[in-house]
């Protein structure tokens, strides 16, 4: 159960958002977490074939959390570091050098980490434009600041943020008046269910990414998104 999948509730999740451990007030901008780190990280270590387990130390030490992978396990894993499956490439979405270059990509996320991992992705598939920001405010700080023709046509946003969160964000940018045509919106959660997605849609995203956000899931919705434009700009 450790290591399922789970989410905070909204009241505990808010109170978590203003107080510490401690009852303190938290500072202004400072970020929490909302509960599926472990599940993320299972996840990451069963694609590489591998194993997570933890053990309790003494004396109320703590715990220790350990995990090993099979010798050789770069033989048999992607890029991304998902297992190899023939037939999900051969269902694979083309996304072409032109096509990755015409696209400007907004990644709004809390953790640095994150956003690291987005960003090196979105270079190995030839993104030139990838703009990040560190919660919806600086997002729409951003978005503020730049003119119509410059504004991104992606937007890859998490949702438990500081000062703005990802549902908040998209409420604001799908009010802008300054797109002539909107982006593509994707919120980024490791939550699975049904009402966070269904919650993503009413706000205004156009779907969800399911985290740990993949290379070749990324690479499918990139050239997905660069087809349906190109579709668009015909008509």
């Amino acid at each position: 159960r450790l290591f399922g999948e789970f989410v905070q509730l909204k009241v505990s999740l808010e109170k978590d958002r203003n107080y510490d451990s401690q009852g303190s007030r938290k500072i202004v901008g400072q970020s929490s977490g909302s509960g599926l780190g472990l599940n993320l990280v299972m996840k990451f270590v069963s694609r590489m074939g591998g194993h997570i387990w933890v053990k309790n130390c003494e004396h109320g030490g703590g715990a220790v959390f350990s995990f090993c992978f099979p010798k050789g396990v770069e033989s048999f894993c992607d890029e991304d570091g998902s297992r190899a499956d023939s037939s999900r490439h051969l269902q694979a979405h083309d996304l072409s050098k032109e096509d990755a270059s015409a696209l400007r990509v907004l990644v709004v996320d809390d953790s640095v980490i994150n956003q690291k991992v987005i960003k090196r992705m979105l270079e190995r598939l030839g993104v030139k434009e990838i703009h990040l920001a560190s919660d919806g405010l600086k997002a729409l700080e951003f978005l503020g600041s730049e003119s119509p023709v410059e504004l991104p046509n992606v937007i890859l946003s998490d949702l438990n943020m500081p000062n703005i969160d990802g549902y908040e964000l998209i409420r604001h940018i799908r009010q802008m008046n300054q797109y002539e045509m909107p982006p593509k919106a994707m919120a980024c959660s490791a939550d699975w269910t049904r009402e966070t997605e269904q919650t993503c849609t009413d706000a205004g995203f156009d779907g969800v990414l399911r985290k740990p956000i993949t290379f070749t899931v990324l690479r499918d919705f990139l050239a997905e998104t660069a087809t349906a434009d190109a579709e668009l700009n015909e008509d």
